[in-house]
């Protein structure tokens, strides 16, 4: 998509699911000039597209968003805090990107009440360093380059049903 006339989807205020997989997005410009008008928008997927980068303003009037699919992009960046202003979200979907570091600082300090399921699967991740939410049901590290985990990931998962690593170069778990 070169323009992307979000002006047509404007006029609904109760839009809650956005679709725009696979349609060569580069950059998040012309969806957000409207994006206030999305504040309903539970799912949005932009999953096959040409994504580098995922700045904090990207997220902010997405509040009631549960569902956010980014996989199949070329992410290798995500600002600090990218996700503090969906605290609905369920499930974020960051595999097959390029992504090597995943901190803390990613999801902010109020992120994870109600988020269930992560994935990271196929990145190139060399280090991940936060502190898991206990109510996370399933995280994806698959197919990464993983050397080792940091403690912090174990320290609150109370109800966690899948966790799958393999395909990494894991030393210690």
């Amino acid at each position: 998509i070169l323009n992307f006339d979000t002006y047509a989807l404007t006029r609904s205020e109760v839009l809650n699911s956005l679709a725009l997989s696979n349609a060569n997005i580069i950059n998040f410009d012309s969806i957000l000039e409207y994006r206030y008008k999305y504040v309903a928008l539970k799912l949005l997927d932009l999953s096959f597209n040409k994504l580098h980068t995922i700045k904090l303003t990207y997220f902010i009037y997405y509040s009631n968003l549960e569902y956010l699919l980014l996989s199949n992009n070329n992410i290798s960046s995500v600002e600090y805090d990218s996700f503090t202003y969906t605290p609905n979200l369920r499930i974020l979907d960051l595999s097959f990107n390029r992504l090597k570091y995943i901190s803390q600082s990613l999801f902010g300090e109020t992120y994870y009440s109600r988020m269930a399921t992560l994935l990271l699967d196929h990145n190139e991740l060399i280090s991940v360093d936060f502190y898991m939410a206990p109510y996370f049901l399933s995280i994806r590290l698959e197919n990464n380059n993983l050397s080792e985990i940091s403690n912090t990931i174990y320290s609150s998962v109370q109800k966690i049903t899948s966790f799958n690593l393999s395909n990494n170069r894991l030393r210690r778990v």
